[in-house]
């Protein structure tokens, strides 16, 4: 996918940078949907209540022109983007470098863990390690792009897309999510499956079926991603 930015005919207000020059590396353009009733429609993307916090800058009104036909207006925000793959690796990086041993062990139980700190993203493990059986597994389905041009690439996107008026949907579940962002190579995405351990592989190879569809209607390729 290739991006252009074309901002609307109105003038909008300048604001200061959000970030400074230290962290400008870590800032990512996020895109929300702003239309009201078809389209890239408006969704709650999480950053709203940071907007309202003073942590990041209000959002920018812009038309988001994937230069075949496709656009759409969408809000604009700046924030900043973990990238927990290049994070992981600075870290193990800093391990080695300063000589700190790390030590691989199958962990059934907090109790194993003799450390005051634990962070902890086992995952289905969870209620194994926390031993409460009233967990709820949750599944996100999401694809990994293949042989893409990166440069062009460091940006999300994150709305509820409607094909036709929100009216014909019977709730806003059904209309689909469309989300990208910028780890490897590109991933898109992606569903929420309460109470479902993933282990159906005839649902979710319709939930993958599913994604790339949507990805082809919301960004007009017409051409089959590679995938």
């Amino acid at each position: 996918f290739f991006l252009m930015i074309r901002r609307p005919p109105r003038s909008t207000q300048s604001r200061s940078s959000a970030a400074s020059d230290v962290y400008k590396r870590q800032v990512i353009t996020i895109y929300g949907g702003a239309e009201k009733d078809q389209g890239a429609i408006q969704t709650y993307t999480g950053l709203e209540q940071l907007v309202e916090d003073g942590l990041i800058p209000p959002a920018e009104p812009v038309m988001v022109d994937f230069g075949n036909g496709k656009k759409y207006r969408m809000d604009k925000y700046q924030t900043f983007y973990m990238n927990g793959a290049v994070l992981m690796q600075q870290f193990l990086d800093e391990l080695k470098q300063r000589n700190i041993p790390l030590r691989f062990e199958e962990v059934k139980s907090f109790d194993d863990i003799d450390s005051p700190i634990i962070f902890n993203c086992s995952g289905l493990g969870g209620i194994v390690l926390n031993n409460d059986q009233q967990m709820v597994p949750i599944v996100g389905h999401l694809l990994m792009l293949q042989n893409q041009q990166t440069e062009n690439l460091q940006y999300m996107i994150f709305t509820k897309y409607a094909e036709k008026p929100l009216k014909e949907y019977a709730s806003i579940n059904d209309v689909p999510t469309i989300y990208y962002f910028p780890k490897f190579s590109g991933v898109i995405g992606g569903t929420f499956m309460k109470h479902y351990d993933g282990k159906n592989a005839e649902l979710n190879q319709r939930e993958f079926a599913k994604i790339i569809k949507n990805m082809q209607n919301f960004f007009g390729n017409a051409q089959k991603p590679k995938l």
